[in-house]
């Protein structure tokens, strides 16, 4: 997915609003902040549990982040699709679509 200046430099509107690159980008950083987090609990051989509860956290954060790259994947090449008249860009468009959604939903 790319997120060209031109037209593409939002995630589309969802159930939240519209949120920017900048938004993705402060999503990563507080990721990135948890996933320091569990080196330190592991290091200081914190609790199992709570180990674990940052990890489901840590997962469920990406997850969020994944579906709104997705949401704006999608989008993307919707509009292209429908600004193309070849049935071949139309398909390898849609070709790529199921390829990346089979990619992050396994």
């Amino acid at each position: 997915m790319s997120y060209s200046r031109e037209r593409h430099d939002t995630v589309p509107d969802g159930a939240a609003g519209s949120r920017s690159k900048a938004a993705l980008i402060r999503r990563l950083r507080r990721v990135e902040g948890q996933v320091q987090g569990l080196q330190k609990m592991i290091a200081t051989e914190r609790d199992r549990v709570d180990v674990l509860t940052l990890v489901a956290q840590v997962r469920g954060a990406l997850h969020s982040i994944a579906a709104m790259v997705l949401e704006a994947h999608l989008v993307e090449s919707a509009d292209a699709a429908v600004l193309t008249d070849d049935p071949a860009d139309r398909d390898g468009l849609v070709a790529k679509t199921v390829k990346i959604f089979r990619t992050w939903a396994t």
